[in-house]
Order: C-alpha cells, then structure tokens, then sequence
C-alpha cells in the first residue's frame, strides 16, 4: 500500500496526487491519502481535490500508517517532525520523506513494496508517463456560472495569452517571500512582448489575487488586455481553469499557475516561466518547469 500526505494549496495538492497516483499505477498498489495536516492550516489551504475536480479520495487509516511506518510514526505531528531533515534516521524504510525540491529518480524503487510519501513532489517526471490519466483526474466539476461562462467565450474568440501574478502570501509573509520571491514587472512585460510578437492579435487576460497592482504595474497602457476580478474565495480555483482555456500562458513562480499552463491542452501552446523559481539560488528547481516551456 502508497499513502500519500496531502497538504499546501490547490496546486501542491495536484502534484502530490499525481506523483502518488502514478507510482500507484506503476507499482499495481492500493493508493491512500492522508488528509489529516490541513487541520492545522487556514481555510484557503483546505482540502480542494474533491470539491474542484470531484475526486474520491480514499483515505488513509492510523491503522493504515501504523501498518506501513510503524505506530508511533503515524500521528501528524510526528510525521510533519520525521519528514525533517534532521530527523532522517528515524523514518524507518517506507517513510519517504522530500530533500529539498530536486527529482528523485528512486521514489518507484523506494515504493516498491509500499510506504508513505511526505513532501511536494513538484516536477512533471513523476507522472509524465500517465498524463493523459491525470488530466482525466484533473477535470473540473463544477458547471460555470454566468460570469465565467461569457468569460470563456472571450477566450475562445481568441488567441488569447493568460497571465498569472501571485502576490498575497508570497509579499506579506517575510518566511515565503524569502523562500519564492515576486516575479517583476519587466518580467511579465518581456514575456507579453515575446509573445504578441507572434500574436500581434492576442487579447491578453490577467489572473491575480492583488489586481489593483497588476493594472497599474503592468496593463496600464497594454491594448486588448482585461484584469480578471470576480474568481474570488471559495471561487479562486477558477482562475486556474478559466487561464487553461487560453491559448498560450505567461505564469508566476506558482504551482497554481503551472498547473493552468499544464492543463492547457493545445498542441502548440506557448507557455513562458520565470527562470528563477526561487528566490534562494540554492535551491534546485531545474526539474520544475518542463523543458518545451520557455524560461525568461
């Protein structure tokens, strides 16, 4: 048996259910998932794969821990502490825990015969293989309301670029701003140039949680450009699947937004990303961003 933790936003949430998902299939195991962190976090980081994308979620027992990492490794807390890397000698075998955010080329060896994975797993090699089945998980639920659906059929008249800023968390706590960083204005402005270039008609449509900024700082004097506003909330998760309908994306270093671009299913897409993921150089993010996708 996989257990897989799940924690983190809607986009964490997506890699760790892909990367679970895929090892399940290729290892012909019973998948679980251990729902148990969001607990200790605020609302905009609960639980968003049944309610968006109407998955059934099986889920994992303490019986089911205590099975594959032992008794006493099993409760939350315990676990978030193993799963640091002082705390390595500890885990046991079967308690796999993330080092930092490089691939692991082992996690199926590591896997074979069961155990709990613990971490992000944001890269698309862990699941690249069974895409077309994880693009069938990932299909939204939900019917659009009224002012998604004219939305869309502005993008569908197309071509259309989205563009993703995120800001929120990433300014206004100290820890994760030192952690990811803010993608600049020049930086958007050089990825809107490059590809209205080629698409000199594209009507540009911008995602954010902090519009006020993105209208003054970057679509101020652009033409054909409209700051989306009304997918706020409980609703925010529509901004990921209204900016994966357009033709071509312009995303933030955010799993939200990579999430938008990867769902994007047009054979020629043409989709820009910031070269630096993070802010601190140290860490490796070379694996994140799939290597079709351009880097500015």
């Amino acid at each position: 048996m996989i257990l897989a933790n799940l924690i983190g936003g809607l986009g964490n949430q997506m890699f760790q259910y892909a990367c679970a998902t895929a090892l399940a299939r290729e290892t012909g195991q019973e998948l679980r998932f251990c729902v148990d962190g969001f607990s200790a976090y605020a609302a905009d980081r609960a639980l968003a794969l049944e309610s968006v994308f109407g998955i059934a979620l099986p889920r994992a027992t303490q019986a089911d821990l205590a099975g594959v990492i032992g008794g006493w490794r099993s409760g939350t807390t315990m676990r978030r502490l193993l799963a640091r890397p002082a705390a390595a000698p500890l885990r046991g075998r079967k308690f796999v825990a993330e080092k930092g955010f490089s691939y692991r080329p082992d996690l199926r060896a590591r896997l074979g015969d069961g155990g709990y994975l613990h971490g992000y797993w944001q890269s698309e090699r862990y699941f690249h293989a069974h895409a077309a089945a994880i693009r069938d998980a990932f299909r939204f639920s939900v019917p659009l309301e009224p002012e998604n659906q004219a939305l869309a059929a502005r993008i569908a008249a197309g071509p259309a670029i989205g563009l993703h800023v995120r800001r929120g968390d990433y300014l206004n706590n100290a820890k994760v701003l030192a952690l990811h960083g803010l993608c600049d204005p020049g930086y958007y402005r050089e990825a809107i140039a490059r590809l209205r270039a080629q698409h000199p008609e594209a009507k540009l449509f911008a995602f954010s949680d902090d519009p006020v900024w993105v209208e003054q700082q970057i679509l101020n004097d652009l033409p054909d450009s409209e700051c989306v506003r009304h997918n706020g909330g409980q609703q925010s998760y529509r901004d990921m699947q209204m900016m994966a309908l357009c033709d071509h994306q312009i995303i933030a270093n955010s799993s939200f937004s990579w999430w938008a671009a990867w769902l994007n299913p047009k054979p020629h897409k043409r989709i820009i990303a910031p070269r630096q993921w993070f802010a601190d150089p140290s860490l490796d993010a070379s694996n994140i961003v799939p290597p079709e996708w351009e880097r500015l």
